[in-house]
């Protein structure tokens, strides 16, 4: 979740719910993989989510 607070709302930008604040938040919402090898990770893509 990436916090936009002060962005008008839109398709991408708009509230969603964040379970670490327990709480609606306005921002975008992205989805994000990740693969781990040892004690590395690296991000194979990640995706917006409407």
């Amino acid at each position: 979740m990436e916090e936009k607070p002060y962005t008008d709302e839109n398709d991408v930008v708009c509230w969603h719910y964040s379970h670490s604040k327990s709480a609606h938040v306005k921002g975008i919402n992205i989805l994000t993989s990740m693969v781990t090898y040892k004690k590395t990770s690296v991000p194979i893509g990640y995706e917006t989510v409407l």
